[in-house]
């Protein structure tokens, strides 16, 4: 495909990837190399639904996060999911792919959620500009039944995309593009909708989560400060930090950890003045930060 836009590059990339040298004459060429040959019989559809399922997945749980202003560097206890048949379950049920969406989402458990009504409750309202012209005289007491509705109710008309109520003693059908839908959390979880996906972010964040979120954070932060002391990847250097209880806790906990992933061979708090030094506000702590090369 690239070969008739970038010739050379293409010419040099398929005699690398084909074990022959650029100064070959007898090498061939991707010029008159025939167009590759796809084999059907080779696709796993199975897998390529669970992908597409867990990229949904993925998905509502990100605009989840976005939602509730959550960063993906804070850690949260579970993400769960309901709506997603029998492909969500088999996600669910591999290891490699459930693990995927831990990553993805920085959170501890991920699970299907049998009943959606444990964390949220669905509701449906009128698009007046929509429906007004067609109902009229009706569209309040339209409106009032759908407020009434039973949250199971709104949930199977989500899914089935039409709904069916009564007033003013008539019978209306409304179709989706008529009808706003939405969910509300119960509790201390993030929910929303996607196709026929409903998902609870739990957004409760124990102290063990604060600090490991917090330990992401500074391990962003000393990494910036890093580049911008001009130190290579593979440099040494001696940490200093100050800060408040969570900071102090984070670092008694977490210590160790940070100085591996910052190459620090040593983390002692106070600062000194020399140098690189930068002050940042995490949280609701003021953070200081200095480090000088090994």
């Amino acid at each position: 495909l690239a070969a008739p836009f970038v010739p050379f590059l293409s010419e040099a990339l398929f005699r690398s990837l084909s074990g022959r040298g650029l100064d070959e004459s007898d090498a061939g060429s991707i010029h008159l190399d025939r167009f590759p040959v796809s084999h059907p019989e080779l696709r796993d559809e199975a897998l390529e639904e669970s992908m597409s399922t867990l990229l949904r997945v993925v998905g509502l749980g990100r605009t989840l996060r976005a939602q509730c202003g959550l960063k993906t560097r804070q850690p949260l206890a579970s993400f769960e999911v309901a709506g997603g048949g029998e492909s969500l379950n088999r996600v669910l049920a591999d290891e490699d792919l459930s693990t995927l969406i831990l990553d993805e989402l920085n959170v501890k458990r991920v699970a299907a959620l049998a009943d959606p009504g444990e964390r949220m409750r669905f509701v449906v309202k009128p698009r007046f500009k929509v429906l007004g012209p067609r109902l009229g005289g009706s569209m309040k007491a339209v409106a009032a039944a759908l407020a009434a509705l039973d949250p199971s109710a709104v949930l199977d008309a989500y899914r089935d995309g039409r709904l069916g109520v009564t007033a003013d003693g008539r019978d209306f059908e409304l179709s989706r593009e008529e009808m706003d839908f939405g969910a509300e959390a119960a509790g201390d979880y993030e929910v929303g909708l996607d196709g026929p996906l409903s998902g609870a972010l739990a957004t409760a964040i124990s102290e063990a989560l604060a600090r490991e979120g917090h330990l992401r954070e500074l391990v962003n932060r000393v990494q910036n400060l890093r580049k911008s002391a001009g130190l290579a990847v593979s440099d040494r250097m001696r940490l200093r930090w100050r800060g408040g209880e969570l900071t102090r806790s984070t670092l008694l906990e977490h210590g160790e950890l940070l100085a591996e992933e910052t190459l620090a061979l040593s983390l002692d708090e106070g600062l000194t003045g020399s140098g690189e030094a930068e002050t940042y506000t995490l949280g609701e702590e003021e953070v200081g930060l200095e480090l000088e090369k090994a």
